[in-house]
């Protein structure tokens, strides 16, 4: 009988202690085996919604292909940007494409290894590059230039010192997507606008506002492109298993196919 009964108290000890691990690891446990919660926010041709009403674009496809090989799913979800940014903050978003790092945003997230750069640029109406002569944004600060700006988005770090002098902050207009941006500019609320001269050049045209604004011939910043992991809900190994993702998408030619087939 000690025979028979000794296997049955060692799995009654098992199943104490696996019940005991996963009470201490259950939320990693969960993270591990359930799907990713994806933030996005409409901006062509990053992330937009084709005309079957299809969820498409550059940073779509690229992340979904990443995921496909490391065998993680996706849940997507439509997100402004300041709001995604607090959910993954929060752990209640996991992941967030097409960020900028910055020491803010480290705070509460991973980040991935770059996957693409973004050049920001000025936007002015048609016509009216040659009534300014500013050289650096540091020319508009006393100026009556009225500057739109997208909440949430990083312009670079010049950027970042402008906002700690009150006299640029008051000529500074925040929207919160960048289509409302393109609005106010042509409505004559603001004289220009910050944003991605690829995304904004494409969505320009998709809107049908191509030949009414201009690029103004300034250097402002060039940043790497990442994605972020929520620090709360995601594991720190899990940005590693996206980084090889990336490396061998890269490796296998696929990458470059997805970047040719939305920047092309």
């Amino acid at each position: 009988m000690k025979l028979l009964c000794r296997p049955v108290t060692e799995l009654k000890m098992l199943n104490g202690l696996l019940i005991f691990m996963l009470m201490l690891c259950g939320p990693n446990l969960v993270q591990a085996q359930s799907s990713l919660k994806v933030g996005w926010e409409p901006a062509a041709p990053y992330q937009y919604l084709d005309s079957k009403g299809h969820l498409t674009g550059l940073d779509i496809e690229l992340f979904s292909a990443i995921a496909k090989k490391v065998n993680v799913k996706l849940e997507f979800k439509k997100i402004l940007w300041k709001k995604l940014l607090s959910e993954v903050e929060q752990g209640t978003m996991d992941i967030a494409l097409s960020a900028t790092k910055t020491a803010e945003r480290e705070k509460f997230a991973f980040f991935s290894d770059p996957y693409r750069k973004e050049v920001i640029v000025l936007f002015v109406r048609r016509g009216e590059s040659e009534k300014y002569h500013f050289k650096t944004l540091n020319d508009l600060v006393g100026s009556k230039f009225r500057l739109g700006v997208t909440s949430g988005n990083f312009y670079g770090k010049s950027f970042d010192l402008l906002m700690k002098n009150p006299t640029f902050v008051k000529q500074t207009e925040e929207a919160s997507d960048d289509l409302s941006n393109y609005q106010k500019l042509l409505a004559n609320k603001i004289d220009g606008f910050l944003a991605d001269q690829t995304g904004t050049v494409i969505d320009i045209r998709k809107e049908g506002l191509n030949g009414k604004m201009d690029i103004y011939p300034m250097d402002i910043t060039t940043e790497d492109i990442c994605f972020i992991f929520s620090r709360k809900s995601v594991k720190p190994d899990m940005v590693g298993t996206f980084n090889a993702g990336l490396k061998a998408l890269k490796a296998s030619g696929d990458y470059d196919k997805i970047i040719n087939k939305f920047t092309k």
